[in-house]
């Protein structure tokens, strides 16, 4: 991609209707998991190849397989009342970084559940779309600047969620989905793997106190063509580009939380890597 055909958003610069562009893009390619009738956390539609999956934290998917229903989990495709179940029998799941209590911040915390039911694959198509992730979309973070871009959080913020009952006396789970613009901190690599830290608001306006929920979820870097290589004239639609996965938060001055999530490098790196070896060994066998 040659060095002027985007352009960078940089914070406070997404007026509001880019600004909805990006977070209807991001929710697009994004869902809530849930066990039972308890939220769990969220995750990324992402496609590597033809092999269709899940990108999201590690611990949300052990906590997922501990949940109340042993043989499956549901997801939450669609805005309407629905029960969409996938059978933990036909999921494979690649651990890219294996979480641990004794790491729990330090990371790595990062899964790849690849999705291996055909029909189940056509219904989430029909809702969602599947991220296209690619060694060569991941050349683009060279050119990124890191501290004025908008990083954009999607997740399903557990507080955010609510219970109740149908008149049948059917238990009810309304999970509401957020994204919100965060700043850049800092990034460090350990062990192959980069991680970011950004800064969000919490507890003010649509914010939520807490990003217990968004595990999982998927960080968004905004961006915009342009319209001849020079980068004379910008297209007006908002893109995004998958920058990262949330795994942990803290909290370092009021008013605001630490979100600490798995970076570009193990995104386009490790991700594809791991996938792509593993393909290999099933296809072998």
């Amino acid at each position: 991609m040659p060095t002027h055909e985007y352009d960078f958003i940089g914070q406070g610069t997404l007026q509001d209707a880019g600004y909805e562009q990006a977070c209807r893009a991001a929710d697009d390619h994004s869902v809530s998991l849930v066990s039972g009738n308890d939220l769990i956390g969220s995750a990324t539609l992402v496609s590597i190849g033809n092999i269709c999956g899940l990108l999201t934290a590690d611990h949300v998917w052990q906590f997922l397989r501990r949940g109340d229903a042993k043989d499956h989990f549901c997801m939450l495709v669609s805005r309407h009342l629905h029960r969409f179940e996938y059978p933990f029998e036909e999921c494979h799941p690649i651990v890219i970084g294996n979480y641990s209590l004794d790491h729990e911040e330090e990371g790595p915390d990062l899964t790849f559940i690849w999705l291996n039911n055909p029909l189940k694959l056509g219904i989430i198509k029909s809702r969602k779309s599947f991220y296209p992730l690619n060694a060569s979309k991941g050349r683009i973070f060279d050119k990124i600047p890191y501290d004025r871009s908008l990083w954009l959080v999607w997740g399903a913020p557990g507080e955010k969620s609510s219970k109740s009952f149908q008149d049948t006396g059917e238990p009810i789970l309304k999970v509401t989905h957020f994204a919100g613009g965060g700043q850049f901190i800092g990034k460090v690599e350990r062990g192959g793997f980069d991680y970011v830290r950004i800064k969000i608001a919490s507890g003010t306006k649509n914010y939520p106190s807490s990003y217990g929920g968004v595990s999982g979820g998927g960080i968004w870097i905004p961006f915009r063509y342009s319209e001849d290589p020079e980068g004379r004239n910008l297209k007006t639609e908002t893109s995004i580009v998958l920058s990262g996965v949330a795994y942990f938060q803290t909290e370092e001055e009021p008013n605001y939380k630490t979100i600490v999530l798995h970076g570009p490098k193990s995104i386009y790196e490790r991700v594809i890597d791991k996938v792509h070896k593993e393909a290999g060994v099933c296809e072998a066998g």
